[in-house]
């Protein structure tokens, strides 16, 4: 991949200053993308475009609490608008196995889902909303803390843990939907219990 190079005569401080950015998280940032994008030239091409922003922000992205944080804030939106009227792009899902199915937990020669659950699996997260689908993307994969990934998406720690939890039961949930042709599978989990409808006042049976 071409690195987009700034002006080469830009101030050469200034100059060293991204590059030392860019080599402390080209990984990072490349294998962020990746996870986000349909194929390899897809995120290399987000990711030129995220070291364009810092360049052009780099006093922003050098001051802020963590550098990598702020260019995963960049790549999120420069990869939702890549993506924006493509296809959801699942060859990573099956990471989410250990969030979404807890029906058993799969040995060392056991795989977490099979090529049909990946796309029950994508499927289902298509159902959620974008934010949600991104802080669940950072926590299973980039395996951010909710501290760390409410920077990324704008949102304080406590509110990334209350809608993870609640993007966790939907994501279950609509994979039961998903599923619910299978009498083997159920829709509901251990840790769920059906809601009643309004108005129902009846005390729980011990």
């Amino acid at each position: 991949m071409n690195r987009r190079r700034p002006d080469p005569n830009a101030d050469s401080q200034r100059v060293a200053v991204f590059d030392g950015l860019y080599d402390a998280t080209f990984t990072l940032v490349l294998a962020y993308c990746r996870r986000r994008t349909r194929s390899l030239a897809d995120a290399e091409d987000a990711v030129a475009e995220v070291y364009l922003v810092a360049w052009r922000r780099l006093d922003d992205a050098t001051s802020a609490d963590s550098p990598l944080l702020w260019l995963y804030s960049v790549a999120a939106k420069v990869t939702a608008n890549q993506r924006r009227g493509q296809d959801r792009h699942s060859r990573l899902t099956a990471r989410l196995g250990h969030v979404v199915d807890r029906r058993s937990v799969p040995g060392s020669d056991e795989p977490m889902l099979t090529a049909a659950d990946a796309d029950e699996v994508a499927a289902a997260v298509d159902r959620l909303s974008p934010t949600d689908r991104e802080i669940l993307r950072l926590v299973a994969y980039e395996q951010l803390t909710h501290t760390e990934a409410g920077k990324v998406v704008g949102l304080s720690e406590a509110a990334v843990r209350s809608r993870l939890h609640r993007a966790r039961r939907r994501l279950r949930r609509h994979l039961g939907e998903i599923r619910r042709d299978d009498p083997a599978l159920p829709d509901t989990y251990p840790d769920e219990r059906p809601e009643r409808p309004p108005g129902d006042d009846r005390q729980e049976q011990p």
